[in-house]
């Protein structure tokens, strides 16, 4: 962990990698409207917090208007297009049939969405899970993440184990030459790298220990009741009850 002293007097500089943490889980009960386009410069350690996730629509328009600077022989609606399909391969990824369209006309401005029968909806009619992937893979996005360290807690909260599987792919997606530290506890998201790519922590009386690498089973591709009984250490694959009725009939 750095101390505040370094952390604050640190001068940034991009030829050194960064560190963008995420937190276990986003509160997104609050979504800012845009009052202005944001001035945001990433520093060496960011937090993706629900600080940061509350001006999603303010990160959207100011990429918005950076794009229409960068391209100005292109329509306003061809660089809202190009902004759009940016974000919108996060969903593409997961094989969720949901696009960000652009920015609502209202005084709240916030995301548009629309569904794959032409339904458009705020970022409310999004399920919890859309939501924390949502936001967490595009302030990633907004940040600009190239040669960094990403730290995520727990990125398969909220998510549906099939979304869980493909996580892993989405962050990789984001930004080049990231290094991504990841603690779980999803045997989808551990099917979804190998062995070699894995640190197991067990705690017992004596304390956490790692365990040696070279004693684990190969993760990627295993079922995910291999990975629970290998690699997870789980006793049985069945409830305690069931468990126990079976065990006295042997």
């Amino acid at each position: 962990m750095l101390s505040p002293e370094f952390h604050y007097g640190f001068e940034y500089d991009s030829t050194y990698p960064k560190v963008e943490y995420m937190t276990t889980e986003i509160n997104f009960e609050k979504i800012n409207k845009v009052d202005n386009t944001l001035n945001f410069t990433p520093d060496f350690q960011n937090i993706v917090d629900q600080n940061m996730t509350q001006n999603i629509p303010s990160f959207i328009a100011t990429k918005i208007n950076k794009e229409i600077f960068k391209n100005r022989n292109k329509t306003i609606g061809e660089v809202i297009d190009k902004v759009c399909d940016d974000i919108n391969s996060i969903f593409s990824i997961m094989n969720l049939d949901i696009k960000l369209v652009g920015l609502s006309e209202t005084s709240e401005t916030k995301p548009i969405f629309r569904n794959g029968l032409g339904k458009e909806f705020d970022i409310t009619g999004l399920s919890s899970g859309e939501k924390q992937l949502f936001l967490r893979a595009l302030a990633l996005k907004f940040l600009e993440v190239n040669n960094s360290i990403i730290l995520i807690d727990e990125p398969e909260i909220s998510l549906h184990p099939e979304w869980q599987s493909k996580i892993i792919d989405v962050y990789k997606s984001i930004g080049n030459n990231n290094q991504l530290i990841i603690a779980t506890h999803s045997p989808h998201v551990i099917g979804n790298i190998t062995a070699n790519e894995l640190r197991v922590m067990k705690k017992d009386n004596s304390g956490i220990r790692l365990i040696d690498n070279d004693k684990l089973n190969e993760t990627y591709g295993r079922s995910i009741g291999d990975i629970l009984s290998t690699t997870m250490k789980l006793n049985s694959l069945r409830n305690s009850d069931i468990t126990e009725k079976l065990n006295s009939k042997s």
